[in-house]
């Protein structure tokens, strides 16, 4: 039986610019990279889609996400892979902890400009991203516990319908966002976005 979940969206615009233009954390300089932090009440299952609105694809982009201050030794971070293209998703799992996640959007190369939207798409209406300083000295106690979701295989023709929601809200049409599950296996939104 089919079942209906109201997905709600929290997003924030920022830019790669001036000293923040950090690129991933292959180079010394990524920690200068914009970070928002995302408090959460319970354990629960997010996509994190970072945008490029004028983007030029031969830029990766991507996010790592951390449960402490990305200036601190021994931090604990998951850095999500990076894409060439002008939308990355993922669908993650975060635990509850007693300090916000930390997200981090960046470019894979540094000093490289750009405009981003950053947005987190759960059933947690009261989720906010906010921009996050290191001033504000917030650190949890705890290792983060994050893994990317696979959903399960789905029947032949069927889709995924929570993926399906997230492609229409971010403007593809359902007939074209239903194609392109379908064409990619129905497994990762990236996927069908760029297909």
């Amino acid at each position: 039986m089919c079942k209906a979940t109201d997905w709600f969206e929290t997003q924030i615009k920022g830019e790669w610019k001036g000293e923040l233009r950090g690129g991933c954390q292959n180079f010394d300089t990524w920690q200068k990279n914009p970070a928002y932090k995302l408090d959460i009440s319970n354990s629960i299952t997010v996509i994190i889609a970072l945008t490029q609105p004028f983007a030029n694809r031969s830029n990766p982009i991507g996010v790592s996400v951390f449960t402490k201050s990305p200036s601190v030794e021994n931090t604990y971070s998951r850095c999500l892979e990076y894409m060439k293209a002008s939308s990355w998703f993922k669908q993650v799992v975060l635990v509850v902890e007693k300090s916000p996640y930390i997200l981090q959007p960046c470019t894979f190369y540094p000093e490289t400009d750009g405009e981003f939207t950053l947005s987190v798409f759960s059933t947690d209406k009261t989720l906010q991203l906010v921009p996050w300083t290191e001033k504000e000295n917030i650190y949890a106690e705890h290792m983060m516990s994050i893994k990317t979701e696979i959903p399960k295989a789905p029947v032949p023709n069927e889709v995924n319908e929570k993926f399906v929601k997230v492609l229409v809200e971010m403007g593809f049409h359902e007939t074209m966002a239903v194609k392109a599950l379908r064409k990619t296996g129905n497994k990762d939104l990236s996927l069908a976005i760029e297909w």
